[in-house]
């Protein structure tokens, strides 16, 4: 994940690393992101594809993606559970990987700021026919099976 890789990456809006950032609830600049992502496809013309979990969270991140990468993503996965699932989960996630932006507090300002900004990014890759809709509500072995089944129809 290269927002993790990149802890000791200063931001654009100061002296902070990423991972301060982003413990203290807010999201890690766009910009350095979207340039770190699309460095990173730009540099590997050979891969067969790339999994981005988490980008774009904005339209305007979305369609500036599609500007600098030269084109849409084959398929954008949207997992669909109950905020009840997802609460559990990601408070799990923070005990077990000790993640400081997992706790309650920090948790509820993401989820706000989720369902504000990526309802437009979920519509427009919906118009364009590359949104794929996995119920999130099972076991996590049952969704990834779901997940490679969907990524395998692409080839």
């Amino acid at each position: 994940m290269l927002v993790y890789d990149a802890d000791n990456l200063t931001t654009t809006c100061g002296n902070a690393s990423l991972r301060d950032v982003t413990a203290r609830g807010r999201g890690a600049p766009w910009g350095l992101i979207l340039d770190m992502i699309s460095k990173n496809m730009l540099s590997h013309p050979e891969s067969r594809g790339f999994l981005i979990d988490g980008f774009p969270q904005e339209l305007k991140q979305a369609k500036e993606f599609e500007r600098i990468v030269g084109r849409a993503p084959d398929i954008v996965i949207a997992f669909d559970c109950s905020m009840q699932t997802m609460v559990q989960r990601v408070l799990h996630r923070g005990q077990v990987e000790r993640r400081a932006e997992d706790c309650e507090v920090v948790m509820f300002r993401h989820l706000a700021t989720y369902y504000t900004l990526c309802e437009p990014v979920l519509t427009f890759y919906q118009q364009k026919k590359l949104l794929r809709n996995i119920s999130a509500e099972e076991a996590p072995e049952n969704i990834f099976a779901k997940c490679c089944s969907v990524i395998e129809s692409l080839w």
